[in-house]
């Protein structure tokens, strides 16, 4: 899992295609933002993947119902494989309007 703190949608859709151009999908590559409605545009705007069931667990999509966007954002990270330490150092980021974009290695 590799992470990386961006301040705008210009350097997230940057930092995708040079993802790709690494070799990772897109279907391997994640975008995070405090804002909801953020993080729903930019991640419909840059085709990154979207969070679902299969990479969240079932039971942390329903507990997610009812967490703070905080507890949310931590949880998912989690779920893809970032320590909880990480996550909420990269929670800091995400509170401080920063974007943050997780890659999978392509398995």
């Amino acid at each position: 899992m590799k992470a990386f703190v961006v301040e705008n949608g210009v350097q997230a859709q940057e930092k995708i295609e040079e993802l790709e151009n690494q070799g990772i999908s897109k279907n391997s590559i994640f975008l995070f933002a405090q804002d909801k409605e953020r993080s729903e545009h930019l991640t419909e705007k840059t085709d990154a993947a979207k969070m679902d069931t299969i990479d969240t667990g079932l039971f942390n999509t329903l507990a997610n119902a009812f967490r703070s966007r905080t507890e949310e954002l931590t949880s998912k990270m989690a779920g893809l494989g970032m320590s909880q330490n990480e996550a909420l150092k990269y929670e800091e980021e995400l509170a401080n309007g920063r974007i943050v974009i997780l890659a999978r290695q392509n398995t």
